[in-house]
C-alpha cells in the first residue's frame, strides 16, 4: 500500500493546485508519498522549488491506476472527476481524499506563516499567475506602451523571452525561480492567483485579488470574508493598476485567522492513514524512487 497525491496542472491551469498539494506531501513525509501532476514539468518544479521528494507526470487523473495498485491511498486536487469516476476511485482506493472537500483548500506553506514579519522590502508587486497562455500581460503592455510603477514577478508557464520584452514596462522584472522569497518580501501584492493571495495573507502582508476571465475561483468568498479586496473587472493594465493604487491607499483590516480548518482536516487525514502504518511501511521499503 502506497500514498499518492495528484494535482491538476499545466499551462492552462497554472501551479496553484501543485503548490497546495506540495504542502500536503510534506505533511505526509513519513509515508513517502508520490506527488503526481498532469505534466512532467510541474512534477519537476515541485521537486526543485517546493521540497517535494518524489514526483511524476501522468498527463491526466485517469492514468493514476496505471501507477497505483488497488488499495493504495490517494489525495487529489482536480476538476477532472465525474460522479462515476469518483465512485470507481472510492472502490479502488483504501482511502480517498479530495482537496477542497475532505481537506480544506485554504492551505499555504509554513514558510509564509510568520505574523511578526514586517520588513517587506518590495512595496508593490504584480503577479498575474503561473500561467499566461494568452500572453495577456505582454500584449496589453505593448498596446498601452506605458511604464508602470510596480514590480512584476514572472509566472512559471510564461513564454520564454518575455522577461526581456517586459523590462521597459515595469519597475523590475523578477524571475519565477525567486517566487518564494519575493512573496515573503512583498508588502502589497496584486495577483490573479487565489493561492498567492492566501500566501500573502498568511505572511502578514496585503493581497489584492483581481479576477481573470479565464480562471475559475473556488476560494473567492473565503478571501472576501477575510476582507481581502477583490477587483471584479478591469479594462486595461492601467485601469487594473489604478484600482490597485486606490485600494492600497485605504487598505482594509484583514482577518488572517482562516487556516485552522486545513490543520483540522489534515490531522483527520493523518489519523485515518495511520491505521495503515504497518502496511505502508512494508511497501515503501520496496518502492522505487520516482523521477
Amino acid at each position: 500500500m502506497n500514498v499518492y497525491i495528484y494535482a491538476q496542472s499545466g499551462h492552462n491551469f497554472g501551479l496553484e493546485r501543485v503548490r497546495k498539494t506540495a504542502v500536503i506531501a510534506k505533511r505526509l513525509k513519513k509515508y513517502d508519498p508520490v506527488l503526481c501532476t498532469a505534466d512532467y514539468r510541474a512534477a519537476s518544479f515541485a521537486k526543485d522549488q517546493l521540497d517535494v521528494i518524489k514526483g511524476a507526470g501522468v498527463d491526466v487523473l485517469t492514468n493514476m491506476p496505471n501507477m497505483m495498485s488497488k488499495g493504495d491511498i490517494l489525495i487529489y486536487d482536480s476538476t477532472e472527476t465525474t460522479e462515476l469516476m469518483q465512485h470507481h476511485m472510492k472502490e479502488f482506493c483504501s482511502l480517498l481524499f479530495e482537496v477542497g472537500s475532505d481537506i480544506s483548500s485554504i492551505v499555504v506553506d509554513d514558510i509564509y506563516k510568520n505574523p511578526t514579519k514586517n520588513d517587506h522590502s518590495i512595496e508593490k508587486l504584480f503577479y498575474f499567475g503561473d500561467d499566461d497562455y494568452q500572453d495577456f500581460v505582454l500584449q496589453n503592455a505593448l498596446k498601452e506602451n506605458k511604464k508602470f510603477d510596480i514590480d512584476l514577478l514572472m509566472g512559471h508557464y510564461m513564454f520564454l523571452g518575455n522577461e526581456r520584452k517586459l523590462q521597459r514596462f515595469f519597475s523590475n522584472i523578477i524571475d519565477e525561480e525567486e517566487y518564494n522569497q519575493t512573496i515573503l518580501d512583498a508588502k502589497f501584492v496584486l495577483t490573479g492567483s487565489e493561492h498567492t493571495a492566501l500566501e500573502v495573507l498568511a505572511n502578514n502582508a496585503y493581497p489584492v485579488l483581481f479576477k481573470r476571465e479565464n480562471k475559475t475561483y473556488r476560494d473567492e468568498e473565503i478571501l472576501k470574508n477575510s476582507n481581502v479586496p477583490v477587483i471584479e473587472s478591469f479594462e486595461s493594465l492601467e485601469d487594473l493598476f489604478s484600482q490597485f493604487e486606490t485600494i492600497i491607499q485605504e487598505y482594509p483590516s484583514l482577518n488572517r485567522d482562516i487556516f485552522s480548518t486545513f490543520e483540522n482536516d489534515m490531522q483527520n487525514a493523518l489519523d485515518a492513514i495511520s491505521k495503515y502504518d504497518r502496511i505502508i511501511q512494508i511497501t515503501n521499503d520496496a518502492m522505487p524512487l520516482y523521477h
